[in-house]
């Protein structure tokens, strides 16, 4: 017996028989496969795989499917899993004080291109301010003072004297 209890000659012929000799993608990326209805028709476990007339078993898979497959397998390893609960952290808090302190939890455009347009200016905006900050961190003389304090220099006089 072979995965899902189906009997392992029944998995070599569903194989077999899968072999993209007639497959088409469609506009949205998945790939048909369709079984050829002489190998089907022979075989003794068809009923597990299929109930059509004219006995092919047809079976639709993403293109990218793989990829979807590995990165899963991948989430699921120790390491990503602690990396996994640090997105909350850094990541998803970005979106979250967007809602909440920057007003992006509703626009008030209509259309993809405006409002891409509208989100793509607050964000460049949040990452000024937050630049802005870690200059302001980093270099002391940088760092706002208020008005009518500023660091007093000696400069030479532009009056004669």
């Amino acid at each position: 017996m072979g995965q899902q209890g189906i009997p392992l000659d029944h998995q070599r012929a569903e194989q077999e028989s899968l072999r993209p000799h007639n497959a088409t993608t469609n506009r949205e990326g998945y790939r048909e496969y369709k079984s050829r209805s002489c190998i089907c028709e022979k075989c003794l476990s068809r009923s597990q795989c299929t109930e059509s007339q004219n006995c092919t078993k047809t079976v639709t898979r993403h293109v990218w499917q793989d990829y979807v497959e590995m990165a899963e397998d991948v989430r699921h390893t120790l390491k990503y899993k602690e990396l996994y609960q640090r997105r909350k952290e850094t990541i998803e808090r970005v979106f979250a004080d967007a809602k909440v302190k920057y007003g992006m939890r509703y626009t008030l455009y209509k259309g993809l291109t405006q409002v891409t347009n509208w989100v793509k200016l607050k964000f460049a905006a949040i990452n000024l301010k937050k630049l802005a900050m870690l200059i302001a961190m980093r270099k002391p003389s940088y760092r706002a003072r208020p008005f009518g304090t500023a660091k007093q220099t000696e400069s030479p006089s532009l009056l004669p004297q």
